[in-house]
C-alpha cells in the first residue's frame, strides 16, 4: 500500500452498511487470504491490516484490496524456492492463483449484471 495511505475514523462518518459492498470485500480477502497462506507470503501484512476492516468496508477499502490483487498479478514471477541437496521445488505465483483471481472478477461482472 502507498506510503501515504491511512485509515482515518472519518472513514465512517456517514457510514451506512452496504451488503453488496460487504460480501464483496469478504470474498476479495478470502481470495486474499488463501493466496498469502499457500503462495505469496510478502503481502501477508497489507493483508492482515485490511482484514481487520471486514465487517464495515468502505470503498477506500476495496479499492486498496484491489491494488494489492493488482500487485499481485502485475509480479507474477516473484516466487519463494525451496531448494534442498535432493529436491528443487519452487513455488510461486501459479496458474491456480491466476484462475482464483479471475473467477473472482467474473463472478463481480455477473453480479453487477442482476
Amino acid at each position: 500500500m502507498p506510503t501515504d495511505w491511512h485509515v482515518m475514523p472519518s472513514d465512517w462518518d456517514d457510514y451506512t452498511l452496504d451488503i453488496k459492498l460487504l460480501k464483496h470485500y469478504q470474498s476479495i480477502i478470502g481470495v486474499l487470504i488463501w493466496t498469502v497462506s499457500t503462495l505469496r507470503f510478502d503481502v501477508a501484512y497489507h493483508i492482515s491490516v485490511l482484514t481487520q476492516y471486514m465487517t464495515r468496508p468502505t470503498e477506500k477499502l476495496v479499492k486498496a484490496a484491489y491494488r494489492v490483487m493488482g500487485y499481485l498479478v502485475g509480479t507474477p514471477h516473484f516466487n519463494i524456492c525451496y531448494r534442498t541437496q535432493f529436491l528443487n521445488y519452487e513455488t510461486g505465483f501459479t496458474l491456480r492463483v491466476m484462475q482464483a483471481l479471475q473467477m473472482t472478477d467474473s463472478q463481480e461482472r455477473v453480479n453487477k449484471d442482476t
